[in-house]
């Protein structure tokens, strides 16, 4: 007698069970009714991943058009009834676990065996899932024999027959199985070896690229010689690479790292199965090299594909076209287009290459794709990848839909380079409303109930909390969990719309983003609060609490962390935190820690301590949007909420009110100080200068000096300066506007000021200052020498001015090994004439010396604060400093504020404040209010006079712009040095941002910009033949046109910044037989090079543009050649002054020399925002804004090809 196996546990009864527990009953019950239904579960699939775990999934039917896709992952023990739902995601709005899973799971128990064989398929007692739809009991065919059959197991006569056979299938051991299926497949490969047929086809698989970007790959089969390609309509799906099976015969070894790539790709989670994904970012880049490589890689648009893998598609639609190729790096535009839709007109972001339409690929680098011509390119853009990618999969937007435009505006507007991306092309609409956020601090009431039955009682709870409001012009509306999916309102009176909001979900999430940290949503700290939400009796996304509403100790952060937040505050008088009316605060000024510092405060007493207010009043104006429409709309506030945070011996917070109108009246003197969220320290000198400070406000000993009210006076007034002039034995006849300047520079003397000389180039801020000085020696008695500091190329132009205007005056200059500042040296000394890098070698012996008057020539040269020759400035003790320059500013803001800082220490604040109350919103907003308010801060210490002003007599000065177009092989070896370097900047920018990769942008433009000097300037041991081999478009029209200028009698200046270029036309005019001379700063005797051109012994003058652009007088010249622009347009400005300046008799023509299409063409653009900058700053005219933003990057190493179409 056989033993009988024993039942195993796990049962349709018991996985029944288990579903209930899972999913719940009422999901059960509705998939039950979804399982019932034929039609309802489609492409069904089951398969065992691992020992006991398998993987079920298939499309399910629902209330939607289209079927959701639904995938289970269970585990189960057979032995022990154990039946777990690990896993059950679904495409439905629920997401997971719910009833389209459960239907599926009901489906799969459908196609178990019998009762006769409880077991799961895969088990060693069901045929397993390679033959599911076999694993139902089959039973005999009957034939004659049983045509009466009557109860099973009887005949009709009623005896008992045998029992009716049952057919099983079992499948052989898996590795057993697999060795078995191996040598079948190696037989027919023999067989067909034996025949010596090669079959005209190969089966394969196509990576097909589309349009929008999407990649899959597809089943197909191709001649050997790759000449005819056929799709057969299927997807190549990849589950032998999932579990591990044999590689198909249709799939190469190529085709392993590419499904791979597939399969890892964060676009296809959930799509484990779906060889298709979407190329974006490196990944994108990596794949689509990849296919490539294969061989196999094909374009076709998304509507041809859908047709080609139709069921029964024609042979015309499924043979492919030849595979894509490969073309080199372009410059794309972008541009909206119009695509065919039947519905309506919609639009969707594009691009172009030279007029043509291309699908943008937006991976690292972004790819463009021609259809039409079969090829795919990489492109340059203005954009990011992060931001091409984002508007890559913008779908496309009906013309019509006004308030669909709305949104996409404040997306795009929300990217970090907007303004890369074309104008909409729809009219203009309103933009999205910018609501205001409002905290309502306010007691809540909810009813919960507990108990059960007849046991069960309602009961009512209140506790502080603070609902967030959104308010769109008035309309208050609550918190939304629903995001896009209700984000347009429509208020309906019967059928009449009576008004439309679209709600600006972007902005609300950023406004719950900034909420104060310490508040929970009120679900967490009240749990009973739940069920008010679930009866729809309060709404519970716009409510938080605190924890243990713990508002005494707590209360005051979270109110200041809200103001300074933004957002608006609403106190119900019941709310735990104390109002209270207090007296009007007091503007105190305090010595801070800095001497020469203030620190500003707004002293009140509160409950019998004194509280300084100024902090947390600077972080209610650091909040706001506009700080200075919310300063002036003060007045029309009835009452501003301020936080006090408890101290020792106080209960609770407490928040005090002021009047909007007296806060006005406080702020309005010192407002500036209160801006970015902080109280900025005053300067003793800005106290001085501010007439409007309260008197009682000033506790410091010097306010009320004569030399203060009278500066103050001369501030607000203006100064008519008395007529000064120069004393006896100075040989100069000045002008009347340098007689002007030296009146000036008395009364700072007289003022103890200090000032900035800012004439124009070539004004004669020289000869003024040698004026100024001999006045203090010879009629104001000064005892002590002055000081002048001047570039090392400029010291001998100081020594011959001094010799020619002032020669009653000893000069000492401080130079050479053997110099010396001991008392000898200085005996009878009235003037100390030295250089920057000697200042600050000499630094402790400068600083240890009394200087009547220090001064500055050539200014900018010491703009960086942190350099130690700046330092080395500063530590001098002098009784007047004068700064002479005629470009105080060059870049940036920054610059002005190290001048100043130099001469007059706290004139305009700390860099931090300066940096946020003028560099900021001027360089990055165009604050004109501020600009207005820097230049009346700096006016009375800055004369500046421009030669159009004041030089009617001057000589005719004609400036044009030679466009050189670079030399076929130049322009190839441009081409190939943009494209790598144009990866390495956008590499290094997504690594560290703009701002940190501004010198590594720099340095590779270099190398573009010496290519366009002369391509043997780029030092690049790889390719040093090749470049030195293509020729200078520039070089060679110089060594034309010099000649011909000569003969025209012309005096030429030549300036370059290489000064190896400068070496390169050397050699060129040498071999020409033309006599020049040279100046750069590796020159040692500087006043022969000068003396032999001003004397008219040679014509032409080479110099490099820092040592011969500042401080020489090249009168002359009368031609002054640009070799390659520089980015700062004041030193270019400088070096055409050399020669056109006072003592000119010519007239002077400039020409600049510019590559067409390149970089130096997009430099002339950023040159004139740098000259509208000054302009704004010191003539009051032009914009404000500055800075190298990403756009520009992009169109700095835009190809020769864009600028070359811009210019046509």
């Amino acid at each position: 007698m056989s033993k009988s196996k024993p039942p195993l546990a796990l049962t349709h009864a018991s996985v029944t069970r288990s579903l209930r527990a899972v999913f719940g009953e009422d999901s059960l019950a509705r998939a039950s009714g979804i399982h019932f239904d034929e039609d309802a579960i489609r492409d069904f699939s089951a398969e065992r991943i691992d020992r006991g775990e398998y993987l079920v999934s298939g499309l399910v039917q629902g209330t939607a058009p289209s079927p959701y896709e639904a995938e289970v992952e269970v585990s189960a023990d057979l032995e022990h009834g154990d039946f777990e739902v690990v896993r059950a995601e679904c495409s439905c709005p629920v997401e997971d676990f719910c009833k389209h899973a459960c239907a599926l799971l009901l489906h799969w128990v459908e196609l178990w065996p019998g009762a006769d064989a409880r077991a799961l398929p895969g088990s060693r007692n069901s045929p397993g899932f390679e033959a599911i739809a076999e694993v139902a009991p089959r039973r005999a065919a009957k034939g004659p024999a049983a045509a009466g059959a009557g109860k099973p197991g009887r005949t009709a006569a009623g005896n008992v027959d045998a029992p009716e056979p049952i057919v099983r299938t079992l499948p052989i051991p898996g590795r057993l199985h697999q060795w078995l299926h191996r040598s079948i497949d190696d037989d027919s490969r023999d067989d067909s070896e034996a025949k010596k047929s090669t079959p005209s086809f190969q089966p394969c698989i196509f990576y097909v690229l589309t349009e929008e970007a999407k990649l899959f790959a597809l089943r197909g089969r191709r001649r050997r010689d790759g000449s005819v390609a056929e799709l057969s309509g299927e997807l190549a799906r990849p589950a032998w690479l999932i579990y591990g099976h044999e590689r198909p015969a249709y799939a190469s070894a190529d085709d392993v790292a590419v499904l791979r790539l597939i399969l890892a790709d964060p676009v296809n989670k959930g799509l484990r199965d779906e060889p298709v994904t979407v190329l974006a970012g490196e990944m994108g880049r990596q794949l689509l090299a990849l296919a490539a490589g294969t061989g196999r890689l094909y374009a076709l648009g998304a509507a041809t594909l859908a047709r080609a893998l139709k069921k029964g598609a024609e042979l015309a639609l499924r043979t492919m076209p030849p595979p894509l190729a490969l073309a080199e790096a372009r410059a794309a535009t972008l541009v909206w287009r119009e695509i065919e839709d039947g519905r309506a007109r919609v639009l969707r972001l594009a691009a172009t290459i030279e007029g043509r339409n291309v699908a943008l690929i937006p991976t690292e680098p972004p790819q463009a794709l021609e259809l039409e011509a079969n090829r795919i390119s990489p492109v340059s853009l203005a954009l990011s990848t992060a931001s091409l990618v984002r508007l890559a999969a913008l779908p496309p937007v009906p013309v019509e839909d006004a308030l669909a435009w709305s949104y996409v505006r404040d997306a795009i507007e929300a990217l970090p380079d907007a303004a890369a991306v074309p104008p909409l092309p729809v009219a203009a609409e309103a933009r999205l409303m910018q609501p205001a956020a409002v905290l309502e601090f306010a007691l809540v009431e909810h009813t919960y109930q507990h108990g059960w039955g007849r046991h069960a009682q309602t009961e009512t709870a209140t506790f502080p909390g603070v609902h967030l409001w959104f308010d769109y012009a008035g309309r208050r509306v609550p918190v939304s969990r629903h995001g896009f999916d209700s984000a347009i309102e429509v208020e309906q009176v019967g059928r009449a719309t009576r008004t439309t909001l679209a709600r600006n979900v972007r902005a609300e999430a950023r406004w719950i983003r900034r909420m104060p940290p310490q508040l929970l949503p009120a679900v967490n700290v009240e749990r009973a609060l739940a069920q008010a939400a679930f009866d729809g009796k309060q709404r519970v996304h716009s409510l938080w609490a605190l924890p243990q509403h713990d508002w005494a100790q707590l209360g005051s952060q979270v109110f200041a962390d809200a103001q300074a937040a933004g957002f608006a505050i609403e106190i119900d008088p019941a709310f735990p935190l104390a109002l209270e009316d207090i007296p009007e605060p007091e503007l105190e000024l305090t010595p801070a820690q800095d001497r020469g510092w203030f620190r500003i405060a707004l002293g009140v007493t509160v409950q019998d301590q004194r509280v300084d207010l100024a902090p947390a009043l600077a972080r209610l104006i650091g909040a706001q949007a506009d700080p200075e429409a919310w300063l002036a709309g003060l007045p029309e506030v009835p009452m501003v909420l301020l936080s006090i945070a408890p101290k020792k011996g106080r209960a609770q917070s407490v928040v005090v009110r002021l009047p909007g109108a007296r806060v006005h009246a406080i702020l309005s003197p010192v407002f500036d100080w209160f801006r970015g969220g902080e109280v900025a320290p005053m300067s003793g000198l800005q106290a001085a200068l501010n007439a409007e400070l309260p008197e009682a406000a000033v506790r410091y000993l010097g306010r009320d000096d004569k030399r203060w009210i009278g500066l103050r006076d001369a501030v607000a007034q203006g100064v008519a300066f008395a007529p000064v002039a120069p004393a006896a034995g100075f040989r100069a006849q000045l002008r009347p506007y340098q007689l002007h300047g030296l009146a000036w520079l008395e009364q700072l003397r007289a003022l103890s000021m200090a000032g900035v000389l800012a004439d124009d180039m070539g004004l004669g801020k020289t000869v003024q200052t040698l004026a100024f000085l001999q006045r203090r020696r010879k009629t104001d008695g000064a005892t002590q020498p002055s000081l002048i500091v001047a570039p090392t190329s400029v010291t001998v132009n100081w020594q011959a001015e001094a010799a020619r205007f002032v020669p009653d005056l000893k000069v000492l200059v401080h130079r050479g090994a053997a110099r010396s500042l001991d008392a000898a040296a200085l005996k009878d000394a009235d003037l100390v004439l030295t250089s920057y890098p000697i200042l600050q070698r000499d630094e402790k012996q400068f600083a240890a010396l009394t200087w009547d008057v220090a001064v500055f020539d050539e200014a900018q040269t010491i703009k960086n604060a942190k350099a130690k020759t700046y330092q080395a400035a500063q530590s001098l003790n002098a009784g007047m400093r004068v700064a002479l320059t005629g470009t105080p500013m060059e870049n940036h803001l920054g610059e002005l504020w190290a001048l100043f800082n130099l001469l007059l220490p706290g004139l305009l604040g700390d860099l931090d404040s300066f940096n946020r109350v003028f560099r900021h919103p001027i360089e990055q907003r165009a604050a004109g209010e501020q600009m207005k308010k820097l230049r009346a801060r700096i006016r009375p210490f800055l004369l500046r006079r421009t030669r159009e002003q004041v030089l009617g007599d001057l000589p005719e000065k004609t400036e044009y712009t030679r466009w050189i177009e670079l030399n076929p092989a130049q322009a190839d070896l441009y081409e190939s040095l943009r494209t790598a370097i144009h990866d390495d900047i956008r590499r290094v920018i997504d690594k560290k941002g703009l701002k940190q990769s501004t010198i590594h942008i720099l340095d590779a433009l270099l190398k573009l910009r010496q290519v366009c000097c002369d391509p043997r300037l780029v030092r690049l041991p790889e390719a040093q033949k090749r470049f030195a081999e293509a020729g200078s478009a520039k070089f060679d029209w110089l060594m034309a046109h010099v000649p011909e200028l000569l003969d025209e009698g012309r005096h030429v200046l030549i300036f370059s910044q290489f000064t190896s270029m400068l070496a390169l036309i050397a050699d060129g005019l040498t071999e020409s037989g033309i006599e020049f001379v040279t100046l750069t700063g590796d020159t040692v005797d500087r006043e022969t090079p000068i003396a032999r051109y001003q004397s008219g012994a040679v014509k032409v003058f080479l110099l490099s543009l820092k040592a011969g652009g500042v401080g020489l007088n090249l009168t002359a010249a009368d031609t002054v050649i640009h070799y390659d622009p520089w980015w700062n347009p004041a030193v270019e400005a400088q070096a055409t002054a050399r020669a056109h300046r006072i003592g000119q008799t010519r007239n002077v023509f400039v020409t600049r020399l510019v590559s067409q299409g390149t970089l130096e063409e997009r430099m002339m653009t950023l040159l004139a925002r740098k000259s509208e900058l000054a302009a704004a700053l010191l003539d009051g005219e032009g914009s404000a804004l500055t800075g190298l933003t990403m756009t520009d990057v992009e169109e700095l190493l835009a190809p020769i090809s864009t600028f070359v179409a811009q210019t046509k």
